[in-house]
């Protein structure tokens, strides 16, 4: 099988770590480790859900949190960016999330000669994804930060021009999708 590499958004919950431990050339590259900077004197090492839990509740309310604990990274998105550029020009697949801000990233910064696939789950699916945060850890207000952004997420998948779109059906995840597509396959 021929490398494909290409730069996939997906969702949350779609499974992109899994995606990323399963098949070949295969990179998860989680934006919240190149955009924040968090207090780890504060909060301690912190596994990654629970780094999503806690960037999810300070963007919601970060009077909450004491001034300084997390803070926006002032190298990103420029770090960001770089590290997606390395993982291709390795010959790798990336998976990153599909937000508008990382959306809105890769039409500023990655050209028509690459591969972009947008990951969308089906409409009326917001409880089953719900279920898969809690199932992995998330809190309350990492819910709120997904169920605030559905309406635009599909308003870009809908309109986005330049991507290859797939929509994942109920009960599917992202490593079945590229394998069947071709996209990857899993590791031995």
């Amino acid at each position: 099988m021929k490398k494909d590499k290409a730069l996939i958004l997906a969702a949350s919950g779609t499974g992109k770590t899994i995606a990323a431990q399963k098949c070949e050339n295969v990179v998860d590259l989680e934006r919240m480790k190149y955009a924040f900077i968090i207090d780890t004197n504060l909060y301690g090492k912190l596994s990654i859900e629970e780094q999503k839990n806690l960037i999810s509740g300070w963007l919601l309310k970060p009077e909450k949190y004491p001034s300084g604990s997390i803070i926006w990274n002032p190298e990103c998105p420029e770090n960001y960016i770089k590290a997606i550029s390395n993982e291709l020009d390795c010959g790798n697949t990336v998976l990153i999330p599909f937000i508008p801000r990382v959306y809105n990233l890769v039409l500023e910064n990655f050209a028509n000669d690459t591969r972009k696939i947008l990951v969308l789950p089906e409409k009326d699916s917001f409880e089953e994804y719900k279920n898969r945060y809690i199932k992995r850890g998330n809190d309350e207000n990492f819910i709120k930060v997904r169920e605030s952004e559905l309406h635009e997420l599909a308003e870009l998948f809908e309109n986005a021009k330049g991507f290859e779109k797939i929509v994942l059906g109920k009960g599917k995840y992202l490593t079945e999708e590229l394998v069947s597509r071709g996209i990857c396959k899993c590791k031995k």
